[in-house]
């Protein structure tokens, strides 16, 4: 799939949900200029977020489910597709139950705390 310079001018919002065969998704710069949320959910074939994502500076909300472990480590701060998403305030990144891996880790070292400080 390709979304082309000047393409869907006034797409707010977009959601790749169980594409099983979606492989390829390019973004040109200039495309999707009103986009303020992305989510991606189970769609296993696709490898990578797009390059051109990254000019599209309206996104504000972007989730992702359901979606190998090779594409979270990608998207995930630190990962290879990072650049990509740094400027989306809200970046969510799911496992397969659902929680949200920041949530998890919060509640980690929350329970730790409390452990620690009842010995």
């Amino acid at each position: 799939m390709v979304c082309s310079n000047g393409g869907f001018p006034q797409l707010k919002s977009l959601s790749f949900m169980k594409l099983e065969k979606f492989k390829e998704w390019k973004v040109e710069e200039g495309a999707l200029p009103s986009l303020y949320s992305l989510h991606i959910d189970d769609c296993s074939m696709l490898s990578n977020i797009p390059d051109g994502l990254r000019f599209v500076t309206t996104l504000k909300e972007m989730m992702i489910q359901r979606m190998p472990i090779y594409f979270k480590l990608r998207v995930e701060e630190g990962g290879e597709d990072f650049y990509k998403v740094q400027h989306v305030p809200s970046l969510i990144i799911q496992d397969d139950s659902g929680f949200n891996r920041f949530e998890e880790s919060i509640q980690t070292i929350y329970d730790d705390a409390k452990i620690s400080s009842n010995m």
